[in-house]
């Protein structure tokens, strides 16, 4: 099947409707229990066919933790790490780039969030999850988006995942721990953690040689 693109003006959005769940393991999860729905212009990357109650729908019911927590990890890869074949495999930078990755038992599109410079390219295919009898269907697409405005959504969106953890008394989370340390980062480490996560590095996690090279170069 084709892959249908759109335009660079298209926006990426997350719409989120906290709901109680009470029955759910996990004191993070149970309290980022939510109804999500993940737009890409007029695409809906979240809609479902529920082959349980054989409906269809356009968001998920999901805890939001995983996936903010591994955005938040992947902050720097997200934004900034460009494709480059000559460096290593396409599955293990897909890996970096794929909130599908850090879904954690949980049902979510097959969504990568691919950077080429001043923009963001997003990427998408439908999938079935087999254990949990929900197909996504949305047709393979791809939108190119400005930087700053999937910047935006992605902040917004784990914002509102800490936020929801501390209004509900969870502090010092690995997630609220690394946001906090992500938006307290001054210009010049954010200047050192995009040119590290432009080779494919960690910034966080470099051999001496490795960061004094970086250093050198900016």
């Amino acid at each position: 099947m084709a892959t249908k693109s759109l335009e660079s003006m298209t926006e990426l959005k997350f719409e989120i409707q906290p709901l109680a769940a009470p029955n759910v393991r996990g004191v993070e999860l149970r309290a980022t229990w939510s109804q999500l729905k993940i737009l890409v212009g007029d695409r809906c990357i979240s809609r479902v066919v529920d082959r349980r109650v054989r409906g269809e729908r356009d968001s998920l019911f999901i805890s939001l933790y995983p996936i903010a927590e591994w955005l938040t990890f992947h902050w720097w890869h997200l934004l900034y790490e460009v494709e480059n074949p000559d460096r290593e495999s396409f599955s293990s930078y897909v890996r970096r780039h794929s909130p599908w990755f850090g879904r954690e038992g949980y049902s979510f599109p097959k969504l990568a969030l691919i950077p080429t410079g001043e923009k963001i390219r997003l990427q998408w295919t439908p999938w079935l999850d087999v254990s949990r009898r929900l197909e996504f269907i949305e047709p393979a697409g791809s939108a190119l988006l400005e930087i700053g405005q999937v910047k935006e959504a992605l902040f917004d969106f784990i914002t509102a995942v800490a936020e929801r953890l501390g209004s509900e008394g969870l502090v010092h989370t690995p997630l609220q721990s690394e946001w906090d340390s992500l938006n307290s980062t001054q210009p010049d480490e954010a200047q050192f953690c995009r040119f590290a996560s432009m080779l494919g590095l960690d910034p966080y996690d470099l051999e001496d040689y490795e960061r004094q090279k970086i250093l050198t170069a900016i």
